[in-house]
């Protein structure tokens, strides 16, 4: 493998070596000298034109550059677009190269766009560097001209959901009919080949968007989910989907694919930009619900500050008129009160070479759960099944802050990010559980417990970037430090009864203190970037990286009294005096080092094809001190070896009926297993679990393929695909071996081979005219996992779980002009599992998902949204899991005061049908979960949308990407 993949470096090295040499031009159609010359060395300037006012950017402004004799040398337009190959669709700006003659010189620069001021500056360029390329001359702004005819303003309507505006992706908010008081959530969820996850996470046409941005920035700091649920979706113009550099890339001008991350930028109207926009909202209903939230932004080009509050105990996102999943097993379980409050800022000059940006937020928590669960373990001989039911109620607070500051000169790069976060939680829970063997009873145990923890987190990064003067390199030198203070305090009681009549019952009375408990960790890398042309290059990367963590942890235990002996309750154990238990109490030291080199080339011949390769070759010193009951323990893991490698290829091509792009990315990657796994300590604080050491373990090593293609035809339908595969050796497998009269486990750590998974998914959307459209997609997921069992004197064996799972899903949208918007949902997951067992059956189990949504715009600025849903479960073990579920909500609207008042009254699972259920296939079980969920209840709700505009209106005749 080692071989195999250095070969192919120094291939890719020889070829670049002897391919001649192609000018290309980046920008967009430009004007060469004519008097340039066979073999003339040239160089590239590049640039960015924005709005002045609004720092969009002005797409097509014009560049000319011109000698010292006001010679033209070269024109072009600010347009430039790169493919992205993660997601299938180019990208789009206003970036200006032009290319000339390479000659150590002052030039002018002269720039002008419709409806703006002419720019002309003057560019130094005395002091080229013998090995230098091209220049970034950063951003240039344009100012609006003072003479305008309004007269000759023409507004061209138009509904189209998406198109390709050059290489950028752009959905046509206003083409999407939502309800009344949507947010961007909303909007989000509706748009073609978008899938909005749990947690704010965003995938388009499958790939996840790295960066959620708002007209080009990133205020939010990648906390999509602050954006999602509070900026009112009546204030977008446009959603972008394109690929953007990151600020090293454009510091550096750096233009490959590897410098870029998936982005989708938010585009606010212009009535929203300049001055304050928000909304606020109260309600109170039925079953005690209630909900407040406070959103309010001031955001122009340079700066913008929001504050956020929230109070609710709806669990939190569950606005029952948007379709929070399409998934029934992610619907909302438990129910949670939350109380919000937080600041975001960010600001920047002219030119983005100083930035400061920041967030403090505060949170209160309060989630309570009560779960019920049967599950079915598969042994050697035979299988067991159990039955649990719990409750437990968790609260916590906790206040997060962090900052990025930014500085930048000609040659030198600076970015810190500093980060603070404190949390205090407490919990309490109590449960019975018992597990049976052909209906005979094994052991029956109860439970209560009470807990609190501590976390203080203190952290900051330094990323610094230097330019080398006179070339195209660059070094990257990034420092790290982080320390973590935690302390965990718990109480438990518990009593275990046998079954066999022989055992003795237990009852036990314990309590834990794990403090201190301090994780610490240092880290500096340093890259060197050497660019032999401005199609290949070459990175070197050093690091080195140490982490520290040291805890103490007491244990207590108490007897039941002797007038309670055999009298085994929870109540009985509640005044037991503790005595400190030194056989498991301990003392834990772990450290760790690592030293890593990692050679990457990067080579981009044309705008057709590209490739990068790397692979990291480390040096890693692991080691624990354990000290338990009088006795050290030590345990070292020492390992120099190739830690990963990864070779990518993308090809595509572009042409004026649509777009293709294929992927193809092959990885390989080591992990080191866990120390504590490597030494062997008597744990007697769980009576029904035992752990034996393993000192043999090895690395687990992991070879993933991946395969993508996209292809979009004349914006009318898009199809994508992709296929990932990943094969695992020594992979960690905690094994066991079940003791069938009492219930207790004898754990030991496993490495096995042979561990695979496999997974594809085919999306297809098509625009069916001007109502319809379909959108389709199909999943299709194989893991074949393994597990150890043994059985109580039978040796732990090998045995594999095979799962296929078939996901087919179909969205029909439906509009009728303004008034009336149809959505048609339906899917289906089924999955198979199978094992070589004898005592293991084929397990079946299949879930239908069938909804149906309308929005309709009523007279007299009424409104109606509603959602049925028909959820079908079968398959369980259990039958009452086996549910039919109707699930209707709806919401009716008055919009008031030209839309700027909204009174809603919302309904919440009408029938009272909805159950939040769990399935869950192992290797060595199965798992059925019913967890409570928030109640139907009705919901009376104001929101009050307001807008000041700046005193400075934007011009109405400007348009801005």
């Amino acid at each position: 493998m080692k071989k195999t993949f250095f070969s192919l470096i120094l291939a890719m090295l020889a070829f670049s070596a002897s391919a001649q040499e192609i000018i290309i031009v980046g920008g967009g159609t430009e004007t060469a000298p004519n008097n340039t010359k066979s073999g003339e060395t040239m160089f590239t300037i590049s640039g960015i034109v924005r709005d002045k006012l609004t720092n969009g950017q002005l797409i097509d402004a014009k560049v000319e550059l011109y000698d010292k004799n006001d010679t033209l040398l070269s024109k072009t337009d600010a347009h430039s677009w790169d493919w992205d190959y993660q997601r299938g669709a180019a990208v789009e700006s206003a970036k200006f190269k032009l290319n000339f003659p390479k000659q150590k010189d002052k030039y002018k620069l002269k720039i002008w766009a419709e409806e703006h001021d002419t720019l002309t500056q003057t560019i130094d360029l005395t002091d080229m560097g013998r090995r230098e390329l091209n220049r970034d001359l950063g951003v240039f702004y344009l100012t609006k001209e003072t003479k305008m005819n309004l007269d000759e303003v023409t507004v061209i309507a138009t509904k189209i959901k998406f198109y390709h505006r050059g290489d950028t992706l752009v959905y046509n908010a206003d083409a999407f009919q939502l309800a009344e008081g949507s947010m961007l959530d909303a909007l989000i969820e509706q748009l073609p080949g978008v899938e909005l996850k749990e947690g704010g996470e965003i995938l388009v046409n499958g790939k996840k968007v790295e960066s959620l941005l708002l007209n080009g920035k990133d205020f939010f700091r990648g906390d999509n989910q602050l954006m999602l649920d509070n900026l009112g979706a009546y204030t977008v113009k446009n959603i972008e989907v394109y690929k953007k550099q990151t600020d090293r890339a454009r510091f550096l001008n750096l233009d490959s694919e590897e410098d870029k991350q998936l982005t989708m930028d938010v585009k606010m109207k212009k009535e929203y930009i300049g001055g304050w926009t928000g909304n606020v909202e109260a309600g109170a209903g039925t079953e005690n619900r209630y909900l407040a939230r406070l959103f309010a932004m001031h955001f122009n080009a340079n700066s913008q500050i929001t504050v956020i509050g929230n109070m609710n105990n709806m669990n939190n996102s569950t606005r029952p008129t948007n379709d929070d999943s399409f998934e029934p097993e992610q619907r909302p379980s438990g129910t949670k009160q939350y109380k919000e409050l937080g600041v975001n800022y960010s600001t920047e000059n002219d030119d983005a070479t100083k930035k400061a940006s920041g967030s403090v937020t505060a949170k209160i928590e309060r989630n309570l759960y009560d779960n019920e669960t049967n599950s079915e373990t598969f042994l050697q001989t035979m299988n067991t099944r159990g039955n649990s039911t719990s409750h437990s109620l968790n609260r916590s607070f906790s206040i997060n802050t962090s900052h990025n500051l930014l500085w930048q000169n000609k040659w030198l790069s600076l970015n810190l990010t500093p980060e603070l976060s404190f949390r205090h939680g407490k919990s309490e829970s109590n449960g019975m559980s018992e597990t049976t063997k052909e209906g005979a009873l094994i052991n029956r145990s109860m439970n209560e417990a009470f807990g609190s923890d501590y976390g203080l987190n203190i952290g900051a990064n330094l990323q610094t970037t230097i330019k080398i003067p006179k070339t195209s390199d660059a070094i990257d030198i990034n420092t790290t430090v982080w320390h973590s203070n935690n302390r965990d305090y718990n109480d438990s009681r518990n009593f275990i009864h046998y079954g066999d009549g022989k055992t003795q019952d237990i009852a036990q009375n314990t309590m834990q203190r794990d403090r201190p408990n301090h994780q610490t960790s240092a880290a500096i890398d340093a890259t060197y970037l050497y660019r032999f042309n401005d199609k290949l290059s070459l990175m070197m990367r050093y690091a080195y990286g140490e982490q520290r963590s040291s805890k103490t942890s007491d244990y207590y235990l108490g007897q039941v009294l002797g007038e309670h002996t055999g009298d085994y309750t929870l109540e009985n154990l509640r005044d037991v005096e503790r005595s400190f238990d030194p056989t498991n109490s301990n003392v834990s030291i772990e450290q760790s080092s690592q030293h890593q080199l990692t050679p990457r080339l990067s080579w981009e011949p044309n705008k057709i094809f590209s490739a990068n390769a790397s692979a990291n070759y480390t040096f890693t010193r692991n080691s624990l001190d354990y000290e338990q009951n009088g006795k050290s323990h030590r345990a070292e893991f020492n390992e120099n070896a190739l830690h990963g490698a990864h070779l990518q290829l993308n090809w595509n091509k572009n042409t004026e009926e649509g777009y293709t792009t294929y992927l193809l990315y092959y990885s390989i990657s080591r992990r080191e297993p866990n120390l504590r796994n490597l030494i062997e300590v008597e744990d007697t604080r769980n009576p029904l679990s035992r752990y034996l050491a393993n000192p043999d373990l090895k690395s687990s090593v992991e070879n993933s393929i991946d395969f993508y293609f996209y292809k979009s035809v004349s914006n009318k339908w898009n199809l994508s695909a992709f296929l990932d595969a990943s094969l695992r050796d020594n992979a960690t497998v905690s094994g066991y071996t079940y003791n069938t009269e009492t219930g207790m486990r004898t754990y030991k750590t496993y490495n096995v081979n042979g561990q695979w998974y496999m997974a594809g998914s085919l999306y297809y959307d098509l625009e069916l005219g001007k109502v319809f459209s379909l959108g389709t997609r199909f999943d299709y997921r194989f893991n074949q996992s393994y597990s150890m069992i043994g059985e109580n004197t039978l040796e732990p064996q090998k045995y594999s779980m095979r799962t296929h799972t078939y996901k087919p899903q179909l969205v029909l949208h439906a509009t009728f002009g303004k008034s009336m918007k149809f959505i048609l949902q339906t899917g289906f997951d089924v999955q198979n599992s199978s094992s070589e067992r004898p005592n293991v059956q084929n397990i079946n189990y299949l879930t239908q998902t069938h909804k149906l949504t309308a929005d309709i715009k009523l007279p007299f600025n009424w409104s109606l949204n509603t959602n049925l849903t028909l959820y079908k479960r079968s398959g369980m073990e259990d039958d009452k899991m086996n549910t039919t579920e109707w699930v209707w909500n709806g919401r009716i609207t008055k919009s008031m005061l030209k839309g700027k008042l909204l009174a809603s009254l919302t309904a919440f699972d009408l029938l009272h049908q909805i159950n939040s259920i769990n399935y869950y296939v192992s290797s060595d079980s199965r798992v059925e979960t019913f967890t409570n969920t928030i109640p139907r209840y009705i919901l009376l709700h104001l929101q009050w949308k307001f807008n000041v505009n700046p005193k400075k209106k934007i011009a109405q005749t400007t348009t801005y990407y």
